[in-house]
Formats: structure tokens, C-alpha cells, sequence
């Protein structure tokens, strides 16, 4: 098992702390933006490696999915949306 555990806590920030014999996360520093960066480059990572488009799936209980797709396009192919 890892020394170090990564987790959400209530208040929707990214944790990385020890975990306690109860699981409880313990001596817990603040990594958000860090964790976000990382995850950002490891995605990038996985597009240029794969030269095509990556995809993540989790299916839920109640039978429904959450796909997350990732695509590298140039700036100029991407709309915003109003």
C-alpha cells in the first residue's frame, strides 16, 4: 500500500495526506492545483502517446456511464460556447 494517499475531501479539494488505522486521512496538505496539473499533463501524455483520441469510462450503479473523452485539436478548430 502507498505511504501516501490522494483523496476528495467535503469541501471539493484534493488532499494528499497518510492514511490512519481507521482510514481517516491524516497530516493532510491542500494539493488541488497541483493534483489538477499533474492529472492535465498525464492526460496530455496519454493523447500524444495513443496520437489519437483517449478515452476514460465509469459506469455507475444505476447502470448510466460517464464517459470522458479527450481530443487534441488546434485552438483556431475549437468554438466557444456562449
Amino acid at each position: 500500500m502507498a505511504e501516501y494517499h490522494v483523496k476528495l475531501n467535503d469541501d471539493g479539494k484534493i488532499y494528499a495526506g497518510t492514511l490512519s488505522k481507521t482510514g481517516k486521512l491524516t497530516n493532510k496538505s491542500d494539493v488541488t492545483e497541483e493534483a489538477l496539473e499533474a492529472v492535465r499533463d498525464h492526460l496530455l501524455y496519454m493523447t500524444r502517446k495513443e496520437q489519437d483520441a483517449v478515452c476514460f469510462a465509469w459506469k455507475y450503479q444505476n447502470g448510466k456511464s460517464l464517459l470522458l473523452q479527450l481530443e487534441e485539436k488546434d485552438s483556431v478548430d475549437i468554438k466557444e460556447k456562449k
